[in-house]
């Protein structure tokens, strides 16, 4: 990875570069923005390492989504393990914003996106070959030839291809990251079951899933009773497992 040239004020840590060939096919690197030393002193390095490793999975359009399974493969890791630290990152906030975007996809599988202000997007221009002399008409004709070849096609299949090329998402795709926001429950009790769970670092939108799928009054009984429970290493992933199991307390009236 190597700087930018040009000044961009407030600039990203990192920085999607775009290139375009002259049929319009795009292709992608990433570089190192003027924000990263800012964000590695906000956040150290070891967080700022675990994005960079995010960054070699850059597609051709400039999106970066990788899946648990593609860091797990790529560092010959347990995936378990890898989904931890990327949960753990996604819950960090740099510039007032969060690291990641988790998004869970038709088939099942969570992406991890980093943000926007953590990644930028840069268009650049495809370079111009030496040997190429545009006032020549023998290179006109070159390149009237070469844009014939490419699009003298039907618009359909043509509108398929840039929407393949560019990574445009399908609308099946866009509903599903609307639906994968988590919002806030409309019910009070809920809606303070689900501040209480996040106060106890349990993941929001894990929260407002436990707290739909097993009540408030469950998870708020859990959460009277941990102070009752002894030798707890990880209290967020003890909850999630006790609102799950329904765990008994210790003592029903002192938890009560």
């Amino acid at each position: 990875m190597i700087h930018d040239p040009l000044p961009h004020p407030n600039e990203e840590p990192f920085v999607a570069i775009v290139t375009h060939d002259l049929r319009m096919v795009p292709s992608a690197n990433v570089i190192v923005g003027r924000g990263l030393p800012e964000l590695a002193k906000e956040i150290g390095l070891e967080a700022v390492g675990e994005l960079a490793l995010l960054m070699a999975f850059v597609r051709s359009n400039g999106a970066v989504a990788p899946s648990v399974a593609d860091i797990a493969s790529a560092l010959g890791r347990p995936g378990l393990l890898v989904r931890l630290r990327l949960m753990r990152l996604a819950r960090r906030y740099w510039r007032g914003q969060p690291l990641l975007r988790v998004c869970r996809r038709p088939s099942g599988w969570e992406t991890f996106h980093p943000t926007l202000v953590v990644l930028g997007r840069r268009e650049a221009l495809p370079p111009v070959p030496a040997t190429l002399d545009r006032g020549a008409p023998a290179a006109r004709e070159r390149v009237i030839e070469a844009s014939r070849a490419a699009y003298a096609r039907p618009r359909e299949e043509v509108e398929r291809e840039m929407r393949s090329n560019q990574g445009w998402p399908h609308p099946d795709e866009l509903q599903a990251i609307a639906d994968a926001a988590a919002k806030p429950p409309k019910d009070l009790d809920e809606r303070w079951a689900v501040e209480r769970l996040a106060k106890e670092k349990v993941d929001y939108s894990l929260a407002v899933k436990l707290v739909k799928e097993y009540g408030a009054e469950r998870c708020l009984r859990q959460l009277r009773r941990l102070p009752y429970r002894k030798g707890i290493k990880n209290v967020a992933r003890y909850i999630v497992g006790a609102i799950q199991g329904d765990y008994a307390g210790p003592d029903d009236q002192a938890a009560g």
